[in-house]
């Protein structure tokens, strides 16, 4: 019976305590291996997703933009017709029972923790085993066929990937002075300077770095803050999520 702004509003927060009670008890389960490890996370990071959901649902609650949350605890009291506000209420739950009299409460941790035990398919592919490997076709095929690319195997190209980086600034002559000459490169994957500069070269590494991006966001969807960085759900699991009242 959730038809009250506050009763919605303490479903949220129990709703929350009992996901950080089940983020913990998951935590303390050792994961083993790296498929274990990765579904772990995987599983605490949903988690993590509804409760930043709920928390945000009530803030908004808080904030009590339109009154509403005012106007009802002010209904509470009843002003000077307290026995009056007392008995309407009380006919509501009688014929709220009287209409629904053999429906049972559903136990919330099957209702709501259940789901967020369970494992769910993670978007890698067969190349990526998991995420233990980049599938970096996309990009080969981007490279060899690019005017900024060259003609090379899949393997020549990881190769040199790996050897010299994708990002890595061009190279100029002795020196490295202005006078250098900056139209060739030392890097095997780095263009000269007429074709660096060009749409297409931008959009191959707009495209290589959203996938290494969304990679990592998928091998590893929670970690550990580091020293003097902004703290978040994803960060600082434990911090309370109670709205001030």
């Amino acid at each position: 019976m959730a038809s009250t702004l506050l009763e919605q509003t303490r479903e949220a927060h129990e709703a929350i305590e009992r996901l950080e009670r089940f983020i913990v008890s998951d935590f303390k389960t050792e994961a083993v291996t790296h498929k274990e490890r990765l579904a772990q996370n995987h599983r605490v990071n949903r988690a993590l997703d509804e409760m930043a959901s709920r928390a945000k649902r009530l803030r908004a609650t808080y904030e009590d933009a339109d009154g509403a949350r005012k106007e009802e605890i002010a209904a509470l009291g009843g002003g000077a017709n307290v026995f009056a506000a007392f008995y309407d209420r009380l006919r509501e739950s009688r014929e709220y029972h009287r209409a629904y009299s053999g429906f049972h409460a559903a136990d919330p941790e099957q209702t709501l923790v259940a789901p967020f035990r369970e494992n769910v398919a993670i978007a890698f592919s067969g190349e990526e085993a998991n995420g233990r490997y980049l599938d970096l076709h996309f990009a080969h095929r981007a490279f060899v066929n690019g005017a900024f690319g060259r003609k090379c195997e899949y393997i020549s190209y990881l190769v040199d990937l790996g050897a010299d980086g994708a990002f890595a600034s061009s190279g100029g002559g002795k020196g490295g002075g202005d006078d250098a000459d900056d139209t060739k490169t030392n890097n095997a994957m780095t263009p000269d300077r007429a074709k660096k500069f060009t749409r297409a070269y931008g959009e191959y590494l707009d495209g290589l770095l959203a996938y290494l991006g969304a990679f990592c966001l998928t091998l590893v969807p929670i970690r550990s803050r580091r020293r003097g960085e902004r703290r978040s759900l994803r960060t600082l699991p434990g911090d309370s999520l109670r709205p001030p009242l």
